[in-house]
């Protein structure tokens, strides 16, 4: 099944029904998500309160000739969408959670079958699903972190933590041969603000461990990383690749929320 749209997937993964108002009269695209709109086909008609001055996301408008907003990006237009789920990812078979560590690495440890969207908010009420790439291989893809589009290298990825983990072992056998001493863990610097300075980037007394004991490559493998694969590492790096968590929905089955008990459990 083809899905282009984020919004169309979400919609589809949260069966939700599409909202619309109108009857488009000659072909045209979604303003917001792009998506093609044939004439006769329902959608939301623009108008002039639309997209009111506390619409942040102007630059972000796919198709700016467009006259309709699609059912889907409509039926996703709401608080809920906006924030209480704004740390997910949604494949065919539903809404995912993506906000701890363990949720992350349920999905970077084993991403699921194509077509997905992922999406991660730090911010409140974002619009962050009809501005998301949808993923069309668990090899090659993208994630969405606050106004950041995050490209990963599955394969890559997991070289990374092979050699994150290969030099957590020469710390814990080694001594550093400055100080004589066994160096503790993380090997590098990890942050969840894509911004810091220090994210992304292995520590200086692990580097000299590493390169002093010949293995030069695991530090090569680690700075070859994307910014996106740091990130997947940040959160994959404590769980053991051959035993990852298991998915979380974020939404039941079929599409209703999941009770607050059933959440804190």
């Amino acid at each position: 099944m083809l899905i282009l749209s984020a919004s169309e997937l979400y919609a589809h993964g949260a069966k939700v029904a599409p909202v619309t108002g109108a009857t488009v009269d000659a072909n045209s695209h979604c303003v917001m998500c792009g998506a093609y709109l044939p004439a006769g086909s329902a959608a939301t008609a623009v108008d002039k309160h639309t997209f009111s001055s506390a619409f942040n996301n102007r630059l972000d408008l796919r198709a700016l000739s467009g006259r309709y907003v699609c059912g889907y990006c409509q039926a996703l237009w709401g608080k809920d969408w906006l924030q209480k789920y704004s740390k997910t990812y949604a494949t065919l078979d539903g809404v995912w959670k993506f906000a701890s560590n363990e949720h992350q690495a349920a999905f970077f440890l084993k991403p699921p079958e194509p077509p997905f969207a992922v999406i991660f908010s730090t911010r409140q009420q974002q619009h962050m699903i009809w501005r998301t790439p949808v993923s069309q291989s668990n090899e090659l893809y993208t994630v969405r972190v606050d106004g950041d589009l995050l490209s990963i290298r599955q394969k890559r990825l997991m070289e990374g933590l092979a050699a994150y983990n290969h030099l957590l072992s020469i710390m814990a056998t080694t001594p550093h041969p400055v100080t004589g001493k066994k160096l503790k863990p993380p090997a590098a610097l990890f942050s969840r603000e894509l911004a810091s300075s220090v994210m992304g980037s292995v520590r200086a007394d692990v580097e000299e461990l590493a390169r002093s004991s010949g293995d030069d490559d695991a530090v090569a493998t680690l700075n070859s990383l994307s910014m996106g694969e740091w990130f997947a590492l940040n959160a994959i790096r404590n769980f053991d690749p051959d035993k990852p968590p298991e998915p979380a929905r974020a939404l039941n089955e079929d599409g209703t929320p999941i009770p607050k008990e059933q959440e804190a459990a």
